[in-house]
Formats: structure tokens, sequence, C-alpha cells
């Protein structure tokens, strides 16, 4: 990892102040972290029309209790603007220097995807796993 060129791309979003930053890694990846509790979004190779931003949604308890989620990734220069899909409606993610975040309302809310929307006007969508479950071992 190449952390001594790391470059922090957005500052002090959400309710916890989050920063984000990018490194390079020894294979050609962007590595995406961040600051306070988030943690990691791991590596990103390129983007692709399959993939036209990296994304991660991450909470750093649990749904329904503490933090509400975050939606945060890269973008590249041909994006205008992000929108995060929560039941139904789009909410504009902050799009910064490659990078976006958006802190979710609820801790009880989860993303149903992200729209990516293009200088040139056109759109792409990405969807997001359901909301994780934590099976109970002791519950059969």
């Amino acid at each position: 990892m190449f952390t001594s060129q790391s470059r922090r791309l957005l500052a002090n979003q959400g309710s916890n102040h989050v920063d984000v930053y990018a490194f390079p890694n020894s294979k050609g990846q962007v590595c995406v972290v961040y600051s306070a509790i988030y943690g990691s979004d791991g590596c990103f190779g390129a983007f692709t029309s399959d993939v036209p931003v990296s994304f991660a949604v991450t909470d750093p308890d649990e749904v329904g209790s503490g933090y509400p989620a975050v939606v945060a990734g890269l973008a590249p220069d041909t994006v205008e603007s992000i929108s995060v899909v929560i039941d139904g409606s789009e909410h504009q993610a902050t799009l910064q220097n490659g990078a976006y975040f958006y802190q979710l309302g609820s801790t009880e809310s989860w993303p149903q995807g992200v729209v990516v929307h293009y200088r040139n006007g056109s759109t792409a969508s990405v969807g997001v796993p359901a909301i994780p479950t934590i099976k109970n071992p002791d519950v059969g």
C-alpha cells in the first residue's frame, strides 16, 4: 500500500464528521478508507458499464440501532451527481474530488440503490444488497 500517497477527497461528512480518503495499492487499484467509525471500503480496480461507480453501504453497529448507515464510494469525472434511493425516493449525495458520501436519515433505513447521473444527461442504476441479517446461533 502507498499510504504516503493518500488523499483526503471529502471532509466532515455526516453527523460523525467523516473524512473519505483514497490511496493506490500495488495492484493498480484505489483503496478507500473512512475516518471515524466507518472503517474501509476496500479497493477498487476500474469503472465499467456494469460498475459505473464504486460503492459501499456501511453500518458500524447494526441496522436499527446506534449509527445510521452511510453510502459512499468513488466516481469518475464524467459523473455530475449521485443519488441514493431510499424507500423509492432519490436523495442527493455529496460528490466532490471523485468521491461521494450520503448518510441515511434513520438508523432503521437501508438504501435500495444508487443512481448515477452523468454530465451528458444519461443515468445508470446500481442495486444495493438487502439489509444484512445476523443469524443467532442459539435460535433454530
